[in-house]
Protein backbone atom coordinates (compact mmCIF):
# COMPACT_ATOMS: atom_id res chain seq x y z
CA UNK A 1 0.00 0.00 0.00
CA UNK A 2 1.52 3.47 -0.84
CA UNK A 3 1.67 6.03 1.76
CA UNK A 4 2.24 9.99 1.09
CA UNK A 5 5.33 11.18 3.09
CA UNK A 6 5.03 13.82 5.99
CA UNK A 7 7.45 15.79 7.16
CA UNK A 8 7.36 19.54 8.47
CA UNK A 9 9.37 21.83 6.29
CA UNK A 10 9.93 24.05 8.96
CA UNK A 11 11.68 21.51 11.19
CA UNK A 12 13.69 20.59 8.09
CA UNK A 13 14.61 24.04 7.60
CA UNK A 14 15.70 25.18 11.30
CA UNK A 15 17.39 21.90 11.78
CA UNK A 16 19.52 22.26 8.60
CA UNK A 17 20.35 25.94 10.35
CA UNK A 18 21.43 24.24 13.34
CA UNK A 19 23.25 21.60 12.02
CA UNK A 20 25.91 24.07 10.22
CA UNK A 21 28.39 24.30 13.59
CA UNK A 22 28.02 20.00 13.89
CA UNK A 23 28.55 19.85 9.83
CA UNK A 24 31.94 22.19 9.89
CA UNK A 25 33.47 20.35 12.58
CA UNK A 26 32.84 16.84 11.39
CA UNK A 27 34.04 17.89 7.83
CA UNK A 28 35.94 20.87 7.74
CA UNK A 29 39.20 19.58 6.22
CA UNK A 30 37.13 18.42 3.06
CA UNK A 31 35.41 21.07 2.94
CA UNK A 32 38.48 23.61 2.68
CA UNK A 33 39.64 21.24 0.20
CA UNK A 34 36.98 21.60 -1.68
CA UNK A 35 37.06 25.41 -1.67
CA UNK A 36 40.63 25.78 -2.35
CA UNK A 37 40.03 23.64 -5.01
CA UNK A 38 36.90 25.52 -6.28
CA UNK A 39 38.64 28.84 -6.05
CA UNK A 40 42.21 27.78 -7.78
CA UNK A 41 40.25 26.60 -10.52
CA UNK A 42 39.95 29.43 -13.17
CA UNK A 43 44.22 29.55 -12.44
CA UNK A 44 44.72 26.43 -12.68
CA UNK A 45 42.68 26.50 -16.16
CA UNK A 46 44.71 29.40 -16.99
CA UNK A 47 47.92 28.07 -16.55
CA UNK A 48 47.15 24.53 -18.59
CA UNK A 49 43.93 25.08 -20.48
CA UNK A 50 43.72 21.77 -21.53
CA UNK A 51 40.95 18.84 -22.21
CA UNK A 52 43.49 16.76 -19.81
CA UNK A 53 43.39 19.20 -17.00
CA UNK A 54 39.64 20.31 -17.15
CA UNK A 55 39.02 16.71 -16.88
CA UNK A 56 41.19 16.31 -14.17
CA UNK A 57 39.96 19.29 -12.35
CA UNK A 58 36.22 18.50 -12.62
CA UNK A 59 37.54 14.30 -11.04
CA UNK A 60 38.69 16.36 -7.96
CA UNK A 61 35.86 18.29 -7.54
CA UNK A 62 33.87 15.31 -7.86
CA UNK A 63 36.46 13.04 -5.47
CA UNK A 64 36.37 16.23 -2.78
CA UNK A 65 32.24 16.40 -2.80
CA UNK A 66 31.87 12.69 -2.68
CA UNK A 67 34.36 13.01 0.70
CA UNK A 68 32.27 15.89 1.63
CA UNK A 69 28.94 14.17 1.52
CA UNK A 70 29.82 11.28 2.64
CA UNK A 71 31.47 12.88 6.55
CA UNK A 72 28.34 15.34 6.13
CA UNK A 73 25.67 12.52 6.21
CA UNK A 74 27.58 10.30 8.51
CA UNK A 75 28.06 13.21 10.99
CA UNK A 76 23.84 13.60 10.37
CA UNK A 77 22.77 10.43 10.12
CA UNK A 78 25.03 9.19 13.32
CA UNK A 79 26.30 12.29 15.10
CA UNK A 80 28.49 11.08 18.07
CA UNK A 81 28.78 7.74 16.58
CA UNK A 82 29.98 9.26 13.23
CA UNK A 83 33.38 8.28 13.84
CA UNK A 84 32.90 4.49 14.24
CA UNK A 85 31.08 4.72 10.64
CA UNK A 86 34.43 5.67 9.18
CA UNK A 87 34.48 9.37 9.64
CA UNK A 88 38.04 10.65 8.57
CA UNK A 89 40.02 13.53 9.83
CA UNK A 90 37.96 16.69 9.06
CA UNK A 91 35.77 14.51 6.70
CA UNK A 92 38.82 12.73 4.80
CA UNK A 93 37.81 9.86 4.13
CA UNK A 94 37.03 6.77 1.38
CA UNK A 95 34.91 3.84 2.26
CA UNK A 96 32.41 1.93 1.65
CA UNK A 97 29.51 4.94 2.35
CA UNK A 98 31.38 6.89 -0.67
CA UNK A 99 31.10 3.72 -2.76
CA UNK A 100 27.42 4.01 -2.25
CA UNK A 101 26.88 7.33 -2.43
CA UNK A 102 29.19 7.19 -6.02
CA UNK A 103 26.65 4.03 -7.12
CA UNK A 104 23.78 5.88 -6.43
CA UNK A 105 25.25 9.23 -8.21
CA UNK A 106 25.63 7.22 -11.36
CA UNK A 107 22.17 5.57 -11.38
CA UNK A 108 20.29 8.80 -10.23
CA UNK A 109 22.36 10.41 -13.46
CA UNK A 110 21.50 7.74 -16.10
CA UNK A 111 17.68 7.51 -14.54
CA UNK A 112 17.77 11.37 -15.61
CA UNK A 113 18.90 10.91 -18.72
CA UNK A 114 16.64 8.28 -19.29
CA UNK A 115 13.52 10.63 -18.97
CA UNK A 116 15.14 13.42 -20.34
CA UNK A 117 15.43 11.84 -23.35
CA UNK A 118 12.17 10.34 -23.71
CA UNK A 119 10.68 13.93 -22.88
CA UNK A 120 12.53 15.17 -26.05
CA UNK A 121 12.16 12.47 -28.10
CA UNK A 122 8.06 13.28 -27.31
CA UNK A 123 8.46 16.70 -28.08
CA UNK A 124 10.69 16.38 -31.28
CA UNK A 125 7.49 13.93 -32.34
CA UNK A 126 4.94 16.46 -31.56
CA UNK A 127 7.26 19.06 -33.10
CA UNK A 128 7.76 17.33 -36.20
CA UNK A 129 4.12 16.34 -36.62
CA UNK A 130 3.12 20.30 -35.66
CA UNK A 131 4.27 21.32 -39.48
CA UNK A 132 6.41 24.40 -37.10
CA UNK A 133 9.55 23.57 -38.86
CA UNK A 134 8.44 23.71 -42.09
CA UNK A 135 10.69 26.34 -43.96
CA UNK A 136 13.87 26.21 -41.99
CA UNK A 137 17.43 25.18 -42.65
CA UNK A 138 17.20 23.07 -39.62
CA UNK A 139 15.38 21.55 -36.69
CA UNK A 140 17.22 23.55 -33.86
CA UNK A 141 16.40 26.86 -36.02
CA UNK A 142 12.88 25.93 -35.99
CA UNK A 143 12.38 25.39 -32.08
CA UNK A 144 14.97 28.67 -31.24
CA UNK A 145 12.07 30.11 -33.27
CA UNK A 146 9.31 29.10 -31.70
CA UNK A 147 10.81 29.90 -28.19
CA UNK A 148 11.47 33.77 -29.39
CA UNK A 149 8.25 33.74 -31.30
CA UNK A 150 5.56 32.66 -29.14
CA UNK A 151 2.61 32.59 -30.47
CA UNK A 152 -0.47 30.53 -30.98
CA UNK A 153 0.61 27.02 -31.57
CA UNK A 154 4.07 27.97 -30.12
CA UNK A 155 3.02 27.94 -26.56
CA UNK A 156 2.13 24.29 -26.46
CA UNK A 157 5.16 23.22 -26.99
CA UNK A 158 6.94 26.26 -24.59
CA UNK A 159 4.63 24.86 -22.03
CA UNK A 160 5.51 21.41 -22.07
CA UNK A 161 9.61 22.30 -22.51
CA UNK A 162 8.64 24.45 -18.85
CA UNK A 163 6.60 21.38 -17.57
CA UNK A 164 9.10 18.95 -18.80
CA UNK A 165 11.98 21.02 -16.85
CA UNK A 166 9.84 21.29 -14.14
CA UNK A 167 9.63 17.40 -13.54
CA UNK A 168 13.39 16.62 -13.63
CA UNK A 169 14.04 19.08 -11.19
CA UNK A 170 11.20 17.56 -9.17
CA UNK A 171 12.67 14.00 -9.75
CA UNK A 172 16.44 14.86 -8.71
CA UNK A 173 14.95 16.69 -5.45
CA UNK A 174 13.30 13.15 -4.55
CA UNK A 175 15.89 11.56 -5.69
CA UNK A 176 18.61 13.47 -3.54
CA UNK A 177 16.62 11.84 -0.64
CA UNK A 178 19.23 8.23 -1.85
CA UNK A 179 22.48 9.76 -0.45
CA UNK A 180 21.07 10.46 3.34
CA UNK A 181 19.37 7.02 3.37
CA UNK A 182 22.55 5.23 1.65
CA UNK A 183 24.53 6.35 4.45
CA UNK A 184 22.06 6.16 7.03
CA UNK A 185 20.82 2.35 6.35
CA UNK A 186 24.18 1.23 5.24
CA UNK A 187 23.29 0.00 1.85
CA UNK A 188 22.97 1.11 -1.80
CA UNK A 189 19.78 3.30 -2.01
CA UNK A 190 18.85 4.57 -5.57
CA UNK A 191 15.40 4.31 -7.18
CA UNK A 192 13.65 3.34 -3.85
CA UNK A 193 13.97 7.37 -2.78
CA UNK A 194 11.42 8.02 -4.94
CA UNK A 195 8.98 5.65 -3.15
CA UNK A 196 10.04 7.26 0.50
CA UNK A 197 8.93 11.02 -0.97
CA UNK A 198 5.81 10.04 -2.43
CA UNK A 199 3.55 13.18 -2.04
CA UNK A 200 6.41 15.23 -0.53
CA UNK A 201 8.23 16.38 -4.08
CA UNK A 202 7.34 20.17 -4.18
CA UNK A 203 7.36 20.55 -0.32
CA UNK A 204 11.13 19.18 -1.10
CA UNK A 205 11.71 21.44 -4.00
CA UNK A 206 10.15 24.52 -2.02
CA UNK A 207 12.98 23.45 0.38
CA UNK A 208 15.46 23.30 -1.34
CA UNK A 209 15.50 26.94 -3.35
CA UNK A 210 15.11 27.80 0.06
CA UNK A 211 18.41 26.70 0.89
CA UNK A 212 20.53 27.57 -1.94
CA UNK A 213 18.70 31.41 -2.44
CA UNK A 214 21.94 32.86 -0.10
CA UNK A 215 23.40 32.21 -3.69
CA UNK A 216 21.06 34.36 -6.37
CA UNK A 217 21.10 36.61 -3.09
CA UNK A 218 24.59 37.45 -3.06
CA UNK A 219 25.05 37.13 -6.61
CA UNK A 220 22.73 39.87 -6.94
CA UNK A 221 24.35 41.97 -4.40
CA UNK A 222 27.58 41.68 -6.25
CA UNK A 223 25.78 42.51 -9.38
CA UNK A 224 24.72 45.91 -7.61
CA UNK A 225 28.27 46.31 -6.05
CA UNK A 226 30.13 45.41 -9.23
CA UNK A 227 33.98 46.79 -9.04
CA UNK A 228 36.67 46.30 -11.23
CA UNK A 229 37.55 42.74 -9.54
CA UNK A 230 33.72 41.91 -9.33
CA UNK A 231 34.14 38.51 -11.91
CA UNK A 232 36.74 37.28 -9.10
CA UNK A 233 35.08 38.42 -6.29
CA UNK A 234 32.15 36.71 -7.79
CA UNK A 235 33.62 33.47 -8.18
CA UNK A 236 35.86 33.12 -4.70
CA UNK A 237 32.19 34.96 -3.01
CA UNK A 238 30.03 32.32 -4.19
CA UNK A 239 32.51 29.35 -4.48
CA UNK A 240 32.25 30.33 -0.53
CA UNK A 241 28.58 29.96 -0.02
CA UNK A 242 28.02 27.07 -2.00
CA UNK A 243 30.55 25.08 0.11
CA UNK A 244 30.41 26.54 3.18
CA UNK A 245 27.09 27.19 3.36
CA UNK A 246 24.64 25.53 0.59
CA UNK A 247 26.46 22.14 0.96
CA UNK A 248 25.96 21.78 4.62
CA UNK A 249 22.63 23.40 4.77
CA UNK A 250 21.61 20.73 1.85
CA UNK A 251 22.87 17.90 3.62
CA UNK A 252 20.85 18.95 7.27
CA UNK A 253 17.76 19.67 5.21
CA UNK A 254 17.63 16.24 3.03
CA UNK A 255 18.91 14.63 6.85
CA UNK A 256 16.22 16.12 8.97
CA UNK A 257 13.11 15.52 6.13
CA UNK A 258 14.97 11.77 6.02
CA UNK A 259 14.42 11.21 9.49
CA UNK A 260 11.03 12.88 9.65
CA UNK A 261 9.92 10.27 6.81
CA UNK A 262 11.14 7.29 8.31
CA UNK A 263 9.95 8.04 11.99
CA UNK A 264 6.30 8.69 10.13
CA UNK A 265 6.46 5.47 8.33
CA UNK A 266 7.08 3.91 11.50
CA UNK A 267 3.98 5.05 13.49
Amino acid sequence: MGHKAAFSLKKALIESVGFLPTAWSGAWLVLLAMLAAMISAPFALDYAPTAVAATGLLALLWLLKLMALGALYRVAAFAQAARIEGLGLGGVQLGRPELRLLIAQIVMMLFLLLIAATLVMVFMLAFSLSGLGNGYVDTMSAVSAVFERAQGLDWAFIVYAGLAVLLLFVLSVRLSLMYVASVAERRIVTLNALGLSEGAGFKLLFGVLLVVAPAPAAALMLHYFATSDAAMVAHITLSLIAVAVILPLSAGFFASAYRQMRQGQAK
